[in-house]
């Protein structure tokens, strides 16, 4: 028994080692289990979600597609942070914060670690003088109209709602051949049913709790062997999944007609889809108003446009290719606000005059408090806030 243990022992070192020095053949960086983890996704990994365990996080919601299972950190409408108020408070001005991942790190997975939260509740207090107190409603991967259910079912306990958006919307404003209301892939994986195989759903569904239990493992997630277990688990289910997936449960009404050639009508479901994009922002404006609350709308800034991103950010923020698509959607933002006097705030050029690099990825800046890329998005959403009125310096 002893030498079957010392050679398990011998063998588990080997694999150790080799696959460590794979690794930095490969990337020509040791071994890091935190990027290795993380996989591409700084927002994933700030609440604890991994290569494949973000979405073992998430549980199914009859209006919002998606929020998080109850756990630590999880409030009662399965977002994080603090419980929603029941209703308004005369002494407390009360503040939403709602869109995708990088509203939901501005307003922070802990109110503490919120840059925004940070920044209206410590320097500011409402126009009439009371304390503000901001409420994470943002999750990862949200767009229109998530939001505007949100703002429907909401809207009435709150004082003033935030919607920072714009980056998860612009993927479905380019004429494809689904419309903008089309669920993020997000929602295939919480609400299977139809979407998936029965065997592909359990290797997905063992893959994804897997790669959560051993990232969650200290000293164990910092194997090599563990990160090639679980990646390999996740690339396993998946190509499952791909061979198997059936279409019973179709997502029309949420696609074009079928028969239509791919490029023939682009340009009509463009327009269509930057109108749609404009109605759910002028909803907005309307159900906030209706219900009594002040609303801003935030463009969220994007790699693509407005800063001179350095060789770290060029390896990290991917493919570019979106500037007129975004553009266009930001002319969408800018007449919504023109024909229904919203207040709005463009922050596409917030970080022209960086030098130093402030995106992580595809889109988020770094979540730690202090970091910069939050920090000039939160006191610029302050700044303009002060300016309209909304809010005042404490003193």
């Amino acid at each position: 028994m002893g030498k079957i243990f010392f050679a398990l022992a011998i063998g588990f070192f080997v694999a150790e080692i080799g696959g460590r020095l794979f690794w930095w053949l490969k990337t020509k960086s040791w071994f890091d289990s935190g990027v290795a983890w993380a996989g591409n996704n700084a927002f994933a990994s700030q609440i604890g979600g991994t290569l494949a365990g973000y979405t073992a996080t998430l549980a199914v919601h009859p209006y919002l597609a998606h929020v998080h299972k109850a756990g630590p950190g999880i409030n009662r409408q399965g977002l994080f942070g603090r419980d929603f108020p029941q209703a308004r408070d005369p002494h407390v001005y009360q503040v939403l914060v709602t869109g995708g991942s990088v509203a939901c790190q501005l307003a922070g997975i802990r109110p503490e670690d919120g840059a925004l939260t940070v920044e209206l509740e410590k320097n500011y207090i409402s126009a009439n003088g009371r304390p503000i107190r901001v409420y994470n409603g943002a999750d990862g991967a949200w767009k229109l109209p998530q939001q505007t259910i949100l703002m429907m079912m909401y809207a009435g306990r709150f004082d003033l709602v935030i919607s920072v958006d714009g980056f998860n919307e612009h993927y479905k404003v380019k004429g494809d051949l689904e419309f903008l209301e089309v669920p993020s892939p997000i929602f295939r994986t919480v609400s299977p049913v139809g979407f998936h195989a029965k065997p592909a759903l359990v290797a997905l569904w063992g893959a994804g709790e897997l790669n959560q239990a051993l990232a969650g493992m200290p000293g164990i997630r910092n194997l090599f062997l563990s990160h090639l277990i679980g990646h390999s688990a996740l690339i396993l289910a998946r190509s499952l999944d791909e061979k198997t997936k059936p279409r019973t449960t179709p997502l029309m009404p949420m696609e074009y007609p079928l028969g239509e050639t791919f490029g023939s009508q682009r340009q009509q479901r463009q327009k269509q889809q930057l109108s749609q994009l404009e109605t759910y922002l002028e909803l907005n404006h309307a159900i906030c108003r209706q219900q009594g609350a002040q609303y801003l709308s935030v463009l969220q800034p994007c790699p693509a446009i407005g800063k001179n991103l350095t060789e770290e950010e060029l390896s990290k923020v991917g493919p570019l290719d979106y500037k007129i698509s975004y553009l266009q959607m930001a002319s969408s933002y800018e007449k919504a606000h023109q024909e229904n006097g919203t207040p709005y705030l463009n922050l596409l050029e917030v970080f022209k005059e960086k030098k130093q690099t402030i995106y992580t990825d595809h889109i988020h800046c770094s979540a730690e408090l202090g970091s910069e890329g939050n920090a000039i998005i939160s006191k610029s959403i302050a700044s303009f806030l002060k300016k309209r009125a909304f809010i005042k310096t404490e003193g």
